[in-house]
């Protein structure tokens, strides 16, 4: 049912996943007050709900914003990653 709800894409990252390959994720984690009801439930791929674990959506996708800024910087220096933050700005 859920699958279906969602067309098989993964509602964390957009992926298109099969009826196998599919999760059950808490849209409110349980810890943060959620219930185990059909609308609290979303389609995720097992990576997806494996990282974003107890945390509510908007908080998963801030914690991997600042995992890409920080390995971007490590990885292509403060001065690439400054440039390239200013850039996406001004889109």
């Amino acid at each position: 049912m859920i699958y279906r709800k969602y067309y098989g894409i993964c509602q964390i990252c957009g992926t298109e996943i099969s009826y196998e390959e599919m999760t059950i994720d808490h849209i409110i984690p349980l810890e943060a007050g959620g219930k185990n009801e059909l609308a609290n439930y979303q389609c995720a791929c097992r990576t997806c709900n494996r990282m974003k674990g107890t945390m509510m959506q908007d908080e998963y996708y801030m914690h991997i914003t600042e995992v890409f800024w920080y390995l971007t910087e490590k990885k292509c220096g403060k001065e690439f990653t400054e440039k390239l933050y200013r850039l996406i700005q001004n889109l």
